[in-house]
């Protein structure tokens, strides 16, 4: 069953954005050295933040279905992202890796933990679209306000 999620994103000053979804807003702006203001995370970082948090809500989630006794939680999401593609081959733009480091404490065996971390890789819906869904992305353009 698919579920229509929206987001829609104005551009503030200079490169400050601001995205609304639902009745919540959050910024998206680049360091002083790429233009912005340093105000919030640029959108790369946003993207790691939203694959960290979607890995944090799956865990909390399958934790209590597969009786993991959660103590704690953290995930550190790291990638390498190729910028030369905006001036030059936009075929080569964007993050080539990604490193997700789970720290998992839990009153539980280390095989359970690690099929626990499997299944939270595996269920987390921005982690499956990351690495197996090749998305469309039609652009409308409107003119004019």
């Amino acid at each position: 069953m698919d579920i229509k999620l929206k987001s829609v994103v104005t551009l503030k000053e200079g490169v400050l954005c601001e995205a609304v979804s639902r009745n919540h807003k959050i910024t998206f702006d680049e360091p002083v050295k790429d233009g912005g203001t340093d105000a919030s995370l640029n959108p790369m970082e946003g993207l790691l933040a939203c694959l960290g948090g979607c890995q944090a809500i799956t865990a909390r989630y399958l934790a209590k279905r597969m009786g993991i006794k959660l103590n704690g939680f953290r995930i550190e999401v790291e990638g390498d992202f190729n910028m030369s593609g905006f001036d030059n081959d936009p075929t080569n733009i964007g993050f080539h890796f990604l490193q997700l480091t789970m720290h998992i404490d839990a009153d539980n065996t280390k095989e359970e933990i690690e099929k626990f971390a499997e299944l939270v890789e595996s269920k987390c819906p921005v982690s499956e679209t990351i690495k197996h869904k090749e998305i469309v992305l039609p652009t409308k353009v409107i003119c004019g306000k």
